[in-house]
């Protein structure tokens, strides 16, 4: 590799970001990080620094069982009755994203944070919604911009139950994360499956999976994706397929593509 070229083997090279240059790569990081004094390494700030997994004693596990994640980032959208109808994803101690799809469905809504992704492990908390911004362009009869974000009436308590997941930037994402890395497929009725990606269109990408799974996948889907121990947000589940599917084969929304979008959102 020449100098400038960025590194991606998990001991080399950027922690996060990495910006090939002239003669050498520069590093940067996720929100909620620093970079280290070796300039290549994220420190986290604060124990709302997305994207890390932990066990419940705080010791980042690198032996978890890759089949049991429970993923602190997913939430399940609750309606008035208290019933769980879709999936979404912490962005921010007090954002969730979920599908514009889903948010449009019931006018008053609640937020389970910290529940995992079998909703057992008694550590779940319901948050209230004060505001939804749903994609000025989202399109209903083709499903483009199928976003939305969730402002929470409080913020959430970061811990190894519920923490957001880090918002990859752009390149980052179309070139490394997604045509380089398999993913890890996360809703409210599948276990994590792991999924290849291959680009479709601009603001779309099709995940091929190993084996189908159940066809009553939520809404609000996530894939994320873990790179050199942190987990970056990849994709959301767009609408539901067709009846005839086998489910082999969705289709996400890039959502590194409304990078921009968040941060306006989310100030």
């Amino acid at each position: 590799l020449a100098k400038n070229e960025c590194r991606h083997h998990a001991k080399e090279g950027c922690h996060h970001f990495c910006y090939p240059g002239s003669d050498s790569y520069r590093c940067s990081c996720a929100d909620g990080y620093k970079l280290g004094k070796d300039e290549k390494q994220c420190i986290a700030l604060d124990q709302c620094a997305c994207g890390r997994l932990q066990d419940s004693d705080n010791l980042i596990s690198e032996t978890r069982k890759k089949h049991d994640k429970q993923f602190p980032w997913q939430v399940l959208l609750l309606n008035s009755e208290g019933k769980g109808f879709c999936g979404g994803v912490l962005l921010k101690s007090n954002f969730v994203l979920t599908t514009a799809e889903c948010a449009l469905l019931h006018s008053h809504f609640g937020i389970r944070v910290g529940a995992g992704h079998n909703g057992t492990s008694g550590t779940e908390k319901i948050m209230q919604v004060n505001e939804k911004h749903i994609h000025i362009r989202y399109d209903e009869d083709t499903g483009e911009n199928n976003i939305a974000l969730l402002r929470l009436q409080e913020h959430v308590e970061c811990n190894s139950h519920q923490l957001p997941v880090c918002v990859p930037e752009r390149d980052f994402a179309e070139h490394i994360l997604i045509p380089k890395l398999a993913g890890t497929v996360s809703g409210w009725r599948m276990e994590g499956k792991q999924t290849l990606n291959i680009s479709l269109t601009n603001r779309q990408f099709c995940g091929h999976l190993q084996e189908a799974v159940d066809k009553r996948l939520a809404g609000g889907s996530f894939l994320a994706t873990e790179y050199k121990g942190t987990w970056f947000l990849t994709g959301i589940l767009g609408s539901w397929p067709l009846e005839d599917t086998d489910w082999e084969t969705i289709l996400f929304t890039k959502t590194a593509r409304y990078m921009i979008w968040f941060k306006q959102k989310m100030k």
